[in-house]
């Protein structure tokens, strides 16, 4: 894949070189980050949403690996969040706040 061409296509022509003396080329291409196209110079928020974009219609269009390849674990199901949310106890009701009270009343007379 030829990337000063797609960069043209796209009108994104100003950061060929920046990609050429980083040399991204077709493997490092589809997993780029937002810190990525910041080291690159392209310092235009909805520039950088386009060229995520772009490369995302890009991984639709080809598949990067052929059919008997094996598939890393996880590569499909990519998260922008680290970890899984942690679980929360449900709220206490009126009723259940009313008893812990009336248990300590119970326990502990003083105070």
């Amino acid at each position: 894949m030829d990337i000063a061409a797609w960069l043209h296509s796209l009108g994104m022509q100003q950061y060929e070189a920046a990609f050429r003396d980083n040399a991204i080329d077709a493997r490092v291409l589809p997993n780029p980050t937002a810190e990525d196209h910041k080291d690159l110079g392209v310092g235009l928020v909805g520039h950088r949403r386009r060229l995520l974009d772009a490369i995302a219609a890009l991984g639709a269009k080809t598949p990067t690996s052929s059919p008997d390849a094996p598939v890393r674990a996880g590569a499909e199901s990519r998260s922008p969040f680290p970890h899984p949310p942690r679980k929360r106890a449900p709220p206490r009701s009126a009723w259940q706040r009313h008893q812990k009270g009336a248990l300590a009343g119970a326990l502990f007379p003083d105070g």
